[in-house]
Formats: structure tokens, C-alpha cells, sequence
């Protein structure tokens, strides 16, 4: 069974405390966060297909000939196996949470002058798209203004004339 390191994910874990987090560098703390999601994903995949191989009742009939005694061990070896990957399926997805929490952190607080400029970036991109769409709906609106008095012209000529 594979059974997580410290950080959950068997790879090298973030050193504890808030102060040499922040001494880490970006890239450091990419390297770190890419392993720690590799070695969490690959402790709950592991696990859960070891967990369905425990959980598979065999098809042929040996177990059957076992004694009772025998096949109790079996039943609590088994049963033992699917708890502790169950557990450790657990423990990986509490450490995939934790990753989560601490990506959000960085991308909150390390990396708020990017996220800044994404915004800025973002709402200048709006407003032009505003502008372009005002300058169309002006031109529109001057379009049908011309249509409909063209319009009017010619049902007041038409009307004029026949009355």
C-alpha cells in the first residue's frame, strides 16, 4: 500500500512555518505544489484501484475449502486492507484540500500584482468592447432614424397624392 509522506503526497513536502514559505522562491513553491499534487493524486489513484482489487470477490471456488478459521483471517485481512486505503484515500484528498488552500494563498497574496493586472487588463478590455458597442448601437439608431423619415416622406407623398 502507498502511504502518503508528511505533505500527503510521498514528493518533498513545503517546509513547516509560516516565515520560510515566504522565503521560498515562486519557482521553488511551483516545483513544490506540481509534486505535492503528483504524489496526492497518485497515493488516492493507487489506492483506490487497490482498493477495488481488495474488494473483488474472488470467482473460483478454492476459498470455499478453507476452514472457517481460515476464511475469518481472510475476511479480517481484507477487511483491514480496504480500511486502511480508505484512510489513505482520505488522508490524500485532505492533502489535495490543503494544496488547494495553500495555491489560493499564493495566488492571493504572492501573486497579487499579476492578478491586479489581469484585472486592469480585463476591465480595459471591457470598456473598449463597451465603447464599440455604443458607437454601433449610435450608428443603428441613426440608421433607422433615417429609414423611418424616409420612410415617412414617402407614406406622406403617397397619401398627399391620392387624397
Amino acid at each position: 500500500m502507498n502511504r502518503p509522506g508528511p505533505s500527503g503526497g510521498g514528493g518533498k513536502s513545503a517546509p513547516s512555518g509560516g516565515n520560510s514559505k515566504i522565503m521560498m522562491s515562486k519557482t521553488q513553491l511551483l516545483s513544490d505544489y506540481r509534486s505535492r499534487l503528483r504524489g496526492a493524486l497518485r497515493s488516492a489513484a493507487e489506492n483506490i484501484q487497490g482498493l477495488a482489487l481488495a474488494a473483488k470477490v474472488p470467482s473460483d471456488d478454492s476459498h470455499k475449502h478453507l476452514s472457517q478459521t481460515a476464511r475469518t483471517a481472510h475476511y479480517n485481512t481484507v477487511r483491514n486492507e480496504l480500511v486502511n486505503r480508505a484512510t489513505l484515500i482520505v488522508k490524500a484528498a485532505e492533502e489535495l484540500l490543503t494544496l488547494n488552500n495553500d495555491v489560493k494563498s499564493f495566488t492571493i497574496l504572492r501573486d497579487f500584482k499579476s492578478v491586479n493586472e489581469a484585472i486592469i487588463q480585463s476591465e480595459s478590455a471591457f470598456k473598449q468592447e463597451i465603447n464599440r458597442g455604443a458607437s454601433s448601437y449610435d450608428g443603428m439608431r441613426l440608421v433607422n432614424a433615417g429609414m423611418s423619415t424616409d420612410l415617412d416622406k414617402e407614406l406622406n407623398d403617397h397619401f398627399q397624392r391620392n387624397y
